[in-house]
C-alpha cells in the first residue's frame, strides 16, 4: 500500500485488487469486538508465601495479549471509515471512548480526523469540544497535541445528530405510536438545544474559520409541525455555505395528511402548504449556496430555499418538478435542482459495514 501524508485516507486510494470488501469488513468487525472494551491491566489478590506468623497479599499482574501494531495508513483508513459509517448515537460515542485508549498512535490520528470532521451526538460532547478544546485547551489530549488551533484552522464540516426518544415522553396527537409529538423532555441529549438558543451555535462556530458544512440529521422528527421550533435559524455561521438537512425514520414512510393542534383546536395540513412557517421566526441565510434535503417534502425545500437569498443549488430527494414550480410561484429563480438518493431508514441502531450499506442504497 503506497504511503501518504494526507490527513484522510479514502476508499478511493486503495487498489480494489489487493483490498477486497470483504477484507474491510474483516478488520471492522475485528477491531469493534477487540476494542469495545477496556485495555487496562487488571490486577487480583494472590497468597504469598507466609513469613513467620504474619501473612499479607500482594499485587500480581495478569498477562495481557499484545495489542496488533497496524501501519500509519491502515489507521487512518480505519478511523475514517467508521468514523464516516451511520452509527447510533451509542455505538459512535463507545468508539469514540475506545479509540482514545489503544495507543498514542492512534488517540493521535483519531483526533486529527474527528476534529477535522466533526459528529456531535450529545450535549455533553458539544460543551467538551467548546469548553476544554475551544476555550480553555485543558482537555487531555491538549497536552500532548496543539488541538485548540487545529480545530479553528482545520475543522471543514460538522454533523449534529438530534435523534428524538419517544418513549421518554409523549402526548396525544393524530400520529402513529412510535411517533407521538414529543415534547422537551423527549431529546436526552439535549441536541436541539444547540439550534434553539439565541447565539449558542454562533459562539461555538466563531473561531471554526474553516467551517464550511453542516449537516443537520434529524431522526424520527416529523419535517412539517408548524408549531415545531426544529429549525431556528436566528444565529448561523457566515462562513458555511453548504446546509444538509436529513430525516430519517424507524419505521415511516408516508407523512400523514393532517395534525390536530392543540392551541387552536383544529386540525391543520402544514405539509399542503408551500412555505409552512410564515414570518414568526424571523431568520435569514444570505450565505448558503448549497442545499441538500434528503427524507423531507417539498414545503421544507420551499421554506429554506426562500429563506437563503444567495442560494445557486438545491439537491434533493423530493420530486424536483413540484421543487420547480413552487420556486416559480415564489418568484425565485436561476436555481439549478438536481435529484439524489433516499436516506437509508431505520439504521439508527444498527452497525452497517461499508458492504451493507451499499446493498441497503442499491434497494
Amino acid at each position: 500500500m503506497e504511503a501518504t501524508n494526507s490527513s484522510h485516507l479514502s476508499s478511493s486510494r486503495l487498489s480494489p485488487a489487493t483490498e477486497s470488501p470483504r477484507r474491510l469488513n474483516k478488520i471492522v468487525a475485528w477491531f469493534k469486538f477487540r476494542f469495545s472494551r477496556r485495555h487496562h491491566i487488571r490486577s487480583h489478590a494472590v497468597n504469598s508465601r507466609p513469613s513467620g506468623a504474619r501473612c499479607f497479599m500482594k499485587l500480581r499482574r495478569r498477562s495481557v495479549r499484545p495489542v496488533p501494531v497496524f501501519p500509519l495508513e491502515i489507521i487512518e483508513f480505519i478511523i475514517y471509515e467508521v468514523w464516516n459509517l451511520q452509527l447510533s448515537t451509542r455505538a459512535r460515542r463507545a468508539f469514540r471512548q475506545a479509540s482514545m485508549r489503544v495507543s498514542h498512535t492512534w488517540m493521535a490520528t483519531f483526533m486529527r480526523i474527528s476534529l477535522a470532521d466533526l459528529r456531535i451526538t450529545d450535549y455533553a460532547y458539544f460543551d467538551y469540544v467548546w469548553r476544554h478544546i475551544l476555550e480553555d485547551n485543558k482537555s487531555i489530549t491538549c497536552k500532548h497535541f496543539d488541538l485548540q488551533s487545529y480545530l479553528e484552522n482545520c475543522c471543514r464540516s460538522m454533523t449534529l445528530y438530534i435523534s428524538i426518544d419517544y418513549a421518554s415522553y409523549r402526548r396525544q396527537c393524530l400520529l402513529p405510536p412510535h411517533l407521538n409529538c414529543p415534547g422537551p423532555q423527549a431529546d436526552p441529549n439535549r441536541m436541539a438545544s444547540i439550534l434553539h438558543y439565541h447565539g449558542l451555535f454562533l459562539k461555538f462556530c466563531h473561531n471554526l474559520l474553516a467551517l464550511r458544512h453542516v449537516h443537520l440529521r434529524y431522526h424520527n422528527r416529523l419535517p412539517l409541525d408548524y408549531y415545531d421550533h426544529i429549525y431556528r435559524f436566528h444565529s448561523f455561521p457566515t462562513t458555511v455555505t453548504d446546509l444538509e438537512i436529513t430525516h430519517t425514520f424507524d419505521d415511516f414512510h408516508e407523512f400523514p395528511d393532517q395534525l390536530y393542534d392543540n392551541l387552536s383546536d383544529r386540525y391543520i395540513r402544514p405539509h399542503k402548504r408551500e412555505t409552512f412557517f410564515g414570518e414568526r421566526f424571523p431568520w435569514q441565510l444570505p450565505h448558503i449556496r448549497r442545499l441538500t434535503v434528503r427524507g423531507g417534502h417539498v414545503p421544507l425545500v420551499l421554506t429554506i430555499a426562500l429563506r437563503a437569498e444567495g442560494l445557486e443549488e438545491i439537491t434533493t430527494d423530493v420530486d424536483s418538478e413540484q421543487v420547480v414550480q413552487g420556486l416559480q410561484r415564489l418568484n425565485v429563480s436561476n436555481l439549478r435542482v438536481t435529484r439524489c438518493s433516499p436516506p437509508v431508514q431505520g439504521v439508527e441502531e444498527k452497525f452497517m459495514t461499508l458492504e451493507s450499506r451499499r446493498i441497503a442504497q442499491e434497494n
